[in-house]
């Protein structure tokens, strides 16, 4: 297994498709940062030009990437990296759990929602 795994529209894996919710960019940003304190992330920075956030943890290195298609359509993409050598499919674990945890306090819209986009 890799030691680092991407989400994307068109992933190798469903569980790392692109998500989609139905909130704006401010909220989505916000959530996110709740979620990966919740989880034992560390915010690291942003770059809020290119919506991007870095967040560590003693086990993995996760970047965020926020795009708002429109005010009520924003996506979350995650490149996480497993500090571990071999990571046993952690990653992809992790992402599943940052995703899960989002939905919970996020209006989840879909996956992959802008293939040809």
């Amino acid at each position: 297994m890799a030691r680092q795994m991407e989400t994307s529209e068109r992933p190798k894996r469903p569980e790392l498709a692109t998500n989609y919710y139905s909130n704006n960019k401010k909220q989505v940003n916000e959530g996110l940062k709740t979620v990966m304190k919740n989880l034992g992330y560390v915010f690291k920075s942003e770059s809020e030009e290119y919506g991007e956030a870095l967040f560590v943890s003693s086990a993995f290195s996760v970047t965020s990437r926020i795009f708002m298609w429109n005010p009520r359509e924003t996506s979350i993409d995650l490149f996480i990296v497993c500090k571990k050598l071999i990571p046993f499919g952690q990653n992809i674990k992790e992402v599943s759990t940052i995703y899960s945890e989002l939905k919970k306090i996020l209006n989840f819209k879909g996956v992959s929602l802008h293939i040809n986009g």
